[in-house]
């Protein structure tokens, strides 16, 4: 069973943002294709007389099935922490990148890339053994959706560092932990520290003035 949830913001005379959730609504399209969604949206905003209007309505969800469902009848403004979260999530885990449609980069971030995948690893094996309630803060995996994810599981991961051993059961676990360098992990942190702090204000705008 899928689940859709619909809500509208809103900027007022004073360009403050107010925000409206209008359902969770059982997705009973018949596929999740792009024109199935746009008419599921469509049917649900009817029942509050609302109809999309590209002079009234923008969409800034940077997904493509989003972008294709919307494309004719909303604005299209690209959301800045959707664009930020990729940046971060092509450093840890790319090799190389298109500046372009014809020009490929590489992404040089190999120190960076190898601590991400030990600490991802760690934290996977904790959290399937369920051992984690053992330690004094719970684990967080990575993901990919959650703006920052990777500074969300690297920060919490090196709070609980020292704690770690008492809760890893198998060699492999082990071996990946001593090849976590914990200098590193905290210049990694510190990096990101601006771009947590920028999403989160970005995040929590209440005003647009």
């Amino acid at each position: 069973m899928n689940y859709r949830g619909i809500g509208l913001r809103y900027l007022d005379d004073d360009f403050k943002l107010l925000s409206f959730v209008l359902g969770c609504y059982f997705y009973d399209a018949p596929a999740h294709s792009a024109a199935h969604f746009g008419a599921f949206v469509d049917d649900k905003l009817q029942e509050y007389n609302l109809q999309l209007d590209s002079s009234k309505f923008v969409v800034c969800d940077n997904e493509m099935r989003m972008l294709a469902a919307c494309r004719d009848q909303c604005t299209r403004v690209s959301c800045s922490d959707q664009y930020l979260n990729k940046q971060l999530q092509h450093a840890f885990e790319l090799n190389e990148i298109h500046t372009n449609k014809s020009t490929i980069e590489n992404v040089n971030c190999e120190t960076a890339q190898n601590i991400f995948l030990q600490v991802k690893k760690i934290v996977t094996n904790v959290r399937r053994s369920h051992r984690q309630q053992e330690l004094s803060m719970k684990l967080q995996i990575y993901s990919e959706t959650r703006f920052n994810g990777a500074m969300t599981m690297l920060d919490i991961f090196r709070k609980m560092f020292y704690e770690l051993p008492l809760v890893l059961t198998n060699t492999k676990s082990m071996d990946n932990y001593n090849l976590t360098v914990k200098k590193s992990l905290d210049d990694i942190c510190c990096f990101l520290q601006p771009f947590e702090e920028v999403i989160e204000a970005l995040s929590g705008a209440e005003s647009f003035r």
